[in-house]
C-alpha cells in the first residue's frame, strides 16, 4: 500500500510535517537533526514523487525498566519519521465515501467497527 500512496507525497505535505517535527528530540540513526535536514526536503520530495523512496533499517536499542527488564525500541532515520508522519496525513485527509475511505489508487478501506 505504500507504495500506492508514494507518489502522494508532495512538497506541501511535507513542508507541513516538517514544521510539526520537534527539533529537540534525539537524533536518528543517521545522526542527522531536524536544522540539518531542511535541505533534503526539496531532494526528498523529488523521490517521493518519482516512486523512489524507500525505507531505511530502524536501529533497536534496548531500554532498561525500573523492574530491571528491558524493553525495545526502534530509533529512525530523521526522513523516515517525516514520510511516516506525510503518510498518516494523507490516510487521515482522504475523503469519505459512504462511510468508506476512497484512494484514488483504487484502494477501498472499510471503516472499523468498534
Amino acid at each position: 500500500m505504500f507504495d500506492v500512496l508514494q507518489t502522494d507525497i508532495n512538497k506541501d505535505f511535507l513542508a507541513e510535517a516538517f514544521k510539526e517535527l520537534d527539533g529537540k528530540k534525539a537524533l536518528g540513526v543517521d545522526n542527522m537533526s531536524k536544522a540539518e535536514y531542511n535541505k533534503n526536503l526539496k531532494a526528498l520530495t523529488f523521490r517521493g514523487q518519482r516512486g523512489a523512496y524507500s525505507l531505511n533499517p530502524k536501529r533497536e536499542v534496548f531500554i532498561p525498566k525500573t523492574n530491571g527488564s528491558q524493553r525495545p525500541i526502534a530509533i529512525a532515520y530523521f526522513e523516515d519519521k517525516l514520510v511516516d508522519r506525510v503518510v498518516s496525513k494523507i490516510l487521515t485527509t482522504t475523503p469519505l465515501v459512504k462511510g468508506s475511505t476512497a484512494h484514488k489508487s483504487g484502494i477501498y478501506m472499510e471503516p472499523m467497527n468498534i
